[in-house]
């Protein structure tokens, strides 16, 4: 309890000096694109091994105040700086934060976080947590205010702040995406804010909903990619947790939907891949957590996540991008197994391209990945379209056959040979489970022709 910390006036003093010590000074804090024009690469890898062996220094001391004072003793203003720090280490690349970094932080984070659930549905953790998104998040994201949402409530506005075009003010100030470290690759905000969700109780989502919303909503409207995809992943951790109730009454299902619609058409940057597949199962989430199983409602919009992410997205516009082909057929099986039998409506869709990828187009790169991928994805779609198969087996037999004979022709040259001809197999063993027919028949003749070709596959 904090009246029982003592000698308060020193622990605030040392406190403020650790956490201050961990952020990068005022001249250095400039947005990630100028530092990145304006700073030589010699230049950056020198200041970025300086801050790595600083913050390893100052975590350190860090965890050994929290260790002498105790972690229960610190006030909520204490446990929300030390929160708002340690997070920005926190769930980021191994490849940028060194793992002993990352480690760190998170021993911090645990020697202050409650160990049993009653503490965590506590009066005093909630204000910890609000503390740290009114005191650390709010600020940063005032002079960006997202024109849809109340900043006061969280909530949905009847119509945009400033008119249809206020959402350009969005970018005009941004510090929210200032760089927390040399080169900007540390964590920021989204860190934060997920992790605050994630130790939240679900109970104290509605007194936090003012704190949380407005900047998740910025966040996933913005113009950059890489920050819609972080926002997505945030906008994720808090629709495993929260009830649909709340999401209906402040409007947020109806922002999230909006802003995810708008996600799933960035099918030409470099990060398409990653914000398709995330922004793909957020949707769906937010499907399933909106609408009632087995109705028309969840139907109707998990076709329409079908034909927005996949066919009449990226297989339309971005049929040349291997990793944008290779993102929109991972993302088909859950929703295939949402759909059930209901699938067979893109039938006509599915399999003429899932079939194509199997075999290597002239004018594009030999690519095992989108092979193994449309091979997994064939055996869902023959499992959950099981009636309407019969009709489409030369189809896929054509396209499993190529592309076994080229395995097995570039096998001893190609390392991915042997993963991709299993992956046939329980293609060929699907089909064969739905179309019995085709070993007597179909194979048959491609045997009497070439007798030792398809004796693996077959077997």
């Amino acid at each position: 309890m904090e009246d029982s910390v003592p000698n308060v006036a020193s622990v605030d003093e040392e406190t403020a000096w650790l956490l201050n010590s961990l952020n990068v000074d005022d001249k250095e804090e400039t947005p990630v694109s100028e530092v990145t024009i304006q700073q030589s690469a010699r230049k950056r890898v020198e200041e970025w091994e300086k801050w790595k062996q600083e913050s390893l220094l100052k975590l350190k001391s860090l965890k050994q105040f929290i260790a002498t004072v105790g972690g229960h003793k610190l006030s909520i203003a204490e446990k929300a700086d030390i929160i708002a720090i340690a997070t920005s280490f926190d769930e980021v690349d191994e490849e940028q934060i060194p793992l002993e970094i990352r480690t760190l932080a998170q021993e911090c984070l645990e020697s202050i976080i409650p160990v049993d659930e009653n503490s965590i549905r506590s009066e005093q953790w909630r204000q910890t947590i609000s503390e740290v998104l009114q005191k650390h998040i709010k600020p940063l994201f005032l002079p960006s205010q997202h024109p849809s949402v109340n900043l006061d409530t969280g909530r949905k506005t009847a119509r945009p702040a400033g008119g249809p075009n206020a959402t350009h003010d969005l970018y005009d100030d941004q510090p929210w995406k200032i760089a927390t470290s040399p080169g900007g690759v540390s964590g920021g905000p989204w860190n934060v804010i997920r992790w605050c969700i994630n130790h939240a109780d679900p109970s104290q989502f509605e007194t936090l909903w003012p704190g949380l919303i407005p900047p998740i909503m910025t966040m996933m409207d913005d113009y950059q990619p890489i920050f819609r995809i972080r926002a997505i992943t945030t906008a994720k951790a808090l629709l495993q947790k929260v009830d649909e109730k709340l999401l209906k009454r402040t409007g947020l299902n109806t922002l999230f939907s909006e802003s995810l619609k708008t996600a799933l058409t960035y099918s030409t940057s470099s990060e398409a891949p990653t914000i398709l597949k995330e922004a793909a199962a957020c949707t769906h989430l937010l499907i399933e957590k909106m609408t009632a199983p087995n109705s028309k409602e969840r139907f109707d919009q998990l076709c329409d996540l079908i034909k927005a992410a996949v066919i009449g997205g990226p297989w339309i516009y971005a049929g040349h991008k291997v990793d944008v082909m290779v993102a929109s057929v991972v993302i088909l099986p859950p929703l295939l197994k949402a759909l059930g039998i209901g699938s067979v409506r893109f039938l006509k869709a599915l399999i003429p391209q899932l079939s194509d990828n199997l075999i290597t187009k002239p004018h594009m790169k030999h690519n095992h990945e989108l092979q193994l991928v449309s091979a997994d994805c064939l055996v869902v779609v023959i499992h959950e379209c099981k009636p309407r198969i019969q009709y489409w087996k030369n189809r896929i037999l054509n396209g499993l056959v190529r592309s076994w004979i080229r395995t097995k022709e570039e096998g001893k040259d190609d390392p991915g040979a042997s993963e991709l001809q299993q992956a046939l197999r329980a293609l060929y063993k699907a089909l064969l489970d739905t179309c019995p027919s085709i070993q007597q028949h179909e194979m048959k003749i491609l045997q009497d022709k070439v007798p030792t070709m398809f004796e693996e596959l077959i077997s």
